[in-house]
């Protein structure tokens, strides 16, 4: 460095003169005194090395070694200031020195004249070694292995002795309250002899009397002196004592918040992010300065707000210049979900670097060493990320939520329309049910109305029968009386012969009268008549009577027509399912099904895990429920029924008959258990799939052949040459995949038969016939003696099942 004064390389770059006094080790970069408080205070600058411009200026000079250490197993030549270095740490105070340098060979490394550095932020602790030589000094960094505070200094001498530059150094800007050192120290001191406690009692003090300004705030916060604060509830302006400390968060946390950290084990930094994401109105930097301005950008990469005089700093300073950074009006738009998402890791708290497809996530470096080492498919982030707003997959995905979006319109309508017809048909029963009634109660009187002049007649004509006799009766009552006075007359006036003749008369007439009498009482007209009414219990029925009609649903067809997302799912490249590797692969058997069948050639798995078999010997195709039964079966013609396909739109089975003189395709209507559609076709069709709203099936000789769904007629031909009996097919996403018994190969293409890959190993691969796939691209093949797994691309394969059954296996279905 010349002899001018070093200059602020920020504030240079805004033409503002400077003058340097401190060096960031890790940008490279000279700051001011203003640059410095901002480069120490940023997220993404906070945990670098800072140190006074002056010792960035002797990092080349060296010195002659004058001694060595006897006591250290690996010694190294000192000069006198390390020499007295080596003798004030604790770990090597004790050793003894050599000043025979002549007897020392060894070569050795640049060495610094320690220096204490005077203008150290008040905020540090005091440099343990400096005291040790009884001087002042604030402590920058802090050695986890010796236990000890250093100086900018004494750091850069134990860094650069070989006995300790493989330590752990942890700057105390970025550290917490100390909350573990304290318990060390108050473990060492109950172990310790009286003479050792005495030292470390010192050291206690040493820390409680450390001229830090942040660490005094911070007991100015506590409840319990010597006690730290929790560091969540801090953020949040809060005074509460800490009584955990997290080890892989380095973070203080009182009993709320620690409850809350335990709760999301996967998730430590849950809390964090959210404070995080509710503080973005307050500039970070400021923040952290304990001022509180407006944030008026926000950096995506810091993850915190910035203010606009922090966020000019921003802007020019090596580390975060190529940041990039937005209005905090625009920021602040983003779903919560968004603002959530961290540039760092939860348990490192470093910055993503590479994006592993195994396992789907951003993994910073020591992600990478400690959770990632076996993985092979990892990426740098930055090239994942790399023109991902203009991708393709970024279209797709957007064209698909349309479509998504497009469908629930169509289905919402459909609903919507449904709820008015409904209303409607219930409008419509409502008044046929009171028809109904109406037209009842219209019967009722009817047959009340006949019933009650039934019983006028009835009564009527019984009644004047009655009334008849007794006019009758009345007459015979009144002759009887007459002879009965003329009897009385004559019998005291008239003479007897009067009396005589008389009486003869009478006589006859009172026998015919007797006898018509005992007539009249001998027949019914002398019964009681009385009138009841016989209604069969029809009251009893009427009332026992539940309805006079049934309510059905009636199920119809979907009339909103479903926009097909063009055989896609959403699969961004840097963020979708990476492809499943076929040696993590594993089958578990799961269930046995008994079929009952013989030479089974297609089967299917259905929605509702129920199977479909297709059996060329029985000609059948047999349907078993999800409890593993036999449910029914429907037998082809003609003969030979080879693969099926199932048809979910129509909730149909389309089955082929490959290898027959009449060529046919049917389809069988699962609810009614019948064939409804049975096609003749031209080819001898083998394997078929149904995709995209097409049937596409192998034809012998003839290549692949799509046909539209209904009338199963042929719509596009993809010529392939020798397209032998027994290939299946099957497909995913915009590939087909088929089989080639007598050539030992599986081929994949795309929708028009270009050939993107085909895969032949006749010691692995011998007469395939059976093929599916999953959702990651694997395609599974049955061959003569095994079940085997070729990956996506078409490289490599694995051995699944081998042989062990008494007949090759000839189907398979995902």
């Amino acid at each position: 460095m010349t002899d001018a004064k070093p200059l602020c390389e920020p504030c240079s770059t805004r033409n503002i003169e400077s003058i340097a006094i401190q060096y960031c080790q890790d940008c490279d970069e000279q700051f001011c005194e203003v640059c410095t408080a901002s480069h120490k205070t940023q997220k993404a600058t906070k945990g670098h090395a800072i140190v006074d411009i002056k010792l960035a200026q002797f990092n080349t000079p060296k010195r002659n070694a004058s001694g060595y250490c006897l006591t250290c197993d690996d010694p190294e030549p000192l000069c006198p200031p390390c020499a007295e270095q080596h003798t004030a740490m604790k770990l090597t105070r004790d050793h003894k020195l050599s000043f025979d340098i002549a007897n020392f060979i060894l070569s050795y490394k640049s060495k610094e004249e320690p220096t204490a550095d005077a203008v150290c932020s008040d905020d540090q602790r005091t440099c343990e070694s400096c005291a040790y030589h009884q001087k002042s000094v604030n402590a920058a960094y802090y050695c986890k292995e010796c236990d000890e505070f250093m100086c900018d200094a004494c750091y850069l001498q134990h860094k650069a002795m070989k006995n300790f530059s493989m330590h752990d150094m942890v700057d105390v800007n970025s550290m917490s309250s100390s909350v573990e050192i304290l318990k060390n120290k108050e473990t060492e001191a109950e172990t310790k002899t009286s003479s050792d406690e005495e030292d470390e009692d010192y050291n206690i003090e040493t820390l409680s009397q450390a001229s830090s300004s942040s660490y005094d705030r911070c007991k100015t916060r506590q409840i319990d002196m010597g006690m730290p604060a929790c560091e969540p509830c801090s953020r949040e302006n809060n005074t509460v004592n800490a009584s955990y400390f997290c080890e892989e968060c380095d973070e203080n946390l009182c009993e709320e918040c620690y409850n809350f950290h335990q709760v999301e084990p996967e998730k430590p930094t849950a809390y964090s992010c959210w404070v995080m994401a509710c503080n973005w109105t307050v500039c970070g930097v400021c923040d952290s300065l304990e001022i509180t301005k407006p944030s008026d950008v926000w950096c995506s990469e810091c993850d915190e707000g910035l203010y606009t005089e922090c966020g000019k700093h921003h802007a020019v300073s090596k580390a975060s210049r190529s940041h990039s950074t937005i209005p905090i009006a625009e920021y602040k738009q983003l779903p919560t979900d968004i603002l959530k998402i961290v540039h760092t890791c939860s348990k490192h708290n470093e910055k993503f670097q590479t994006y592993c497809k195994k396992h789907d996530c951003p993994c910073c470096h020591r992600c990478v060493i400690e959770t990632h080492n076996g993985c092979i498919d990892i990426t740098a982030i930055d090239d994942i990320i790399k023109d991902v707003k203009s991708s393709n997959t970024l279209y797709d995905i957007e064209l698909m939520i349309e479509e998504v979006a497009e469908n629930l319109e169509k289905i919402t309508k459909f609903q919507k329309d449904n709820v008015i017809s409904l209303n409607d048909q219930r409008t419509w029963i409502d008044n046929k049910i009171k028809q109904t009634r109406i037209k009842i109660n219209c019967h009722l009187d009817q047959i009340q109305e006949e019933l009650l002049e039934k019983l006028n007649t009835i009564e009527e004509r019984e009644r004047k029968k009655i009334e008849n006799l007794l006019t009758s009766l009345e007459e015979k009552k009144t002759e009887m009386n007459e002879f009965k006075t003329t009897l009385s007359n004559v019998k005291q006036h008239a003479s007897d012969l009067q009396v005589f003749l008389t009486i003869k008369q009478m006589e006859n007439r009172v026998i015919v009268e007797g006898r018509l009498l005992e007539t009249l009482a001998n027949s019914d007209s002398l019964k009681q008549i009385s009138l009841s009414l016989k209604d069969d219990d029809i009251f009893q029925k009427i009332s026992n009577l539940k309805s006079i009609g049934q309510i059905e649903v009636a199920i119809g067809p979907n009339e909103a027509m479903i926009t097909r997302m063009k055989g896609k799912q959403a699969q961004l490249e840097l963020v979708s399912k990476s492809p499943r590797l076929i040696e993590d692969i594993q089958l578990n058997l799961k269930r046995t099904v008994k079929t009952g069948l013989e030479n089974t050639k297609g089967c299917l798995i259905l929605p509702d895990d129920s199977l479909v078999l297709s059996c060329r010997s029985n000609n059948v195709v047999r349907f078993f429920s999800s409890q593993e039964k036999k449910d029914f079966e429907i037998t082809i013609s003609p003969r030979n029924v080879i693969d099926v396909a199932f048809i979910p739109e129509e909730n149909t089975i389309v089955t082929t008959s490959g290898g027959d003189d009449k060529h046919c395709i049917n389809i069988i209507d699962i609810k009614d258990r019948t064939i409804i559609r049975e096609v003749r076709v031209n080819s001898s069709y083998y394997g078929v799939v149904y995709n995209d709203s097409k049937l596409i099936t192998c034809a012998k000789d003839e290549g692949l052949n799509i046909l539209k769904n209904g009338n199963c007629e042929v719509v596009e031909e993809i010529k392939i040459k020798e397209m032998t009996i027994f290939s299946y097919i099957t497909a995913f996403e915009d590939k087909l995949y088929y089989t080639n018994r007598q050539h030992h190969t599986v081929t994949c293409c795309d929708m028009k038969g270009t050939n993107l890959w085909t895969f032949k190993k006749t010691s692995i691969l011998s007469y395939p016939q059976g093929v599916t796939v999953d959702n990651y691209g694997n395609v599974y093949v049955t061959t003569s003696c095994n079940v085997i797994v070729i990956s996506s691309d078409g490289k490599r394969v694995l051995e699944l099942l081998k042989k062990r059954w008494t007949t090759s296996p000839l189907c398979i279905k995902l």
